[in-house]
């Protein structure tokens, strides 16, 4: 299984954020699969948006490109996106390499997601790693974590992803990890296999 990903900032406050819900319930009129809607929540630009939805293969997502392409109300509500960007990411295709996406998040729901791109020569040690780390957060945590490696973007960039039904669980999570000495001890064991600058982030559901 892939996830596609596009991460903008869109200026224009709510109506803004009324014209990217109206995009995801456009897109969801063709899509096999859930097209999720995220606003930035923490630890990203103001204004930060994100469509995520996971998908069988690349085939699914050409199908997905045409069925939107023939759309004429869709093409044009997309096109009006031109007066609320202010920026946009490259998009992604992710490769699950630990964890499983088993059902959707539901819309007012959190993820917290980091990202870190491997060292040259450490991309399968950082692999090897970004697992290993994420079975230790779960063990301390009691949360899923679901592991990608970058396929179409940024190369050799790995990202987590944690669901968190609430900012409660954000914050649980969070006290879990820092007051965890074996968590702390195996974070600092990482830095050999990931270049500087790892960002963190948590996003909230809004369609």
């Amino acid at each position: 299984m892939l996830i596609f990903n596009r991460m903008l900032r869109v200026t224009g406050g709510a109506a803004a954020a009324a014209w990217a819900a109206e995009v995801t319930a456009g897109v969801n009129k063709h899509s096999v699969s859930e097209v999720s809607l995220w606003r930035a929540a923490f630890g990203a630009p103001v204004g930060t948006i994100a469509w995520s939805a996971p998908v069988e293969s690349l085939g699914q997502v050409d199908d997905l490109n045409a069925a939107m392409a023939a759309d004429a109300d869709l093409t044009a509500l997309t096109a009006k996106g031109a007066e609320y960007v202010a920026e946009a990411e490259p998009d992604r295709l992710l490769a699950i390499v630990h964890g499983e996406v088993t059902d959707s998040a539901p819309v007012g729901s959190y993820m917290g997601a980091v990202r870190a791109a491997a060292a040259p020569g450490q991309w399968v040690g950082a692999g090897a790693w970004a697992a290993h780390i994420a079975g230790v957060y779960s063990e301390v945590t009691g949360l899923n974590v679901v592991v990608t490696s970058t396929v179409a973007g940024p190369m050799g960039e790995f990202t987590w992803f944690v669901r968190h039904e609430n900012s409660a669980s954000v914050e649980a999570a969070i006290a879990a990890t820092m007051s965890s000495e074996k968590y702390m001890t195996e974070v600092n064991s990482g830095g050999e296999f990931f270049l500087p600058g790892a960002t963190q982030m948590y996003a909230q559901r809004m369609a």
